[in-house]
């Protein structure tokens, strides 16, 4: 699977914007989402085109890592984020979705 993310940082880096689309011969996801972080905690909205779904986000932030639960009317997903350097790793699971479990680890090109 490739996979291509895209961030825009905002308001002194308490927020973000990401694009995240990934693709592999049987499988596509283009996801975007809109977080902000307040103190140690992260809320926000989160939308997936291929599937027409979205909802919002809830979670927390510990220096290099994130804990995110990304819910909407049809899916519930835990998320797991990881940055170290130029490195980020991505772990989601959601019981009973078409793909219950997805991790990627992506490193910023240069």
């Amino acid at each position: 699977m490739k996979c291509l993310a895209k961030y825009v940082s905002e308001k002194a880096g308490n927020s973000v914007q990401l694009d995240l689309r990934c693709a592999s011969d049987s499988y596509k996801v283009e996801f975007t989402s809109s977080i902000v972080q307040s103190g140690g905690a992260l809320s926000g909205t989160w939308f997936e085109r291929t599937r027409r779904v979205g909802g919002g986000i809830s979670g927390k932030a510990s220096g290099n890592q994130f804990n995110v639960r990304a819910s909407g009317e049809t899916f519930t997903a835990l998320l797991n984020v990881t940055t170290q350097g130029t490195r980020q790793t991505f772990s989601m699971d959601s019981p009973g979705a078409y793909v219950p479990h997805f991790s990627i680890a992506l490193n910023r090109a240069k």
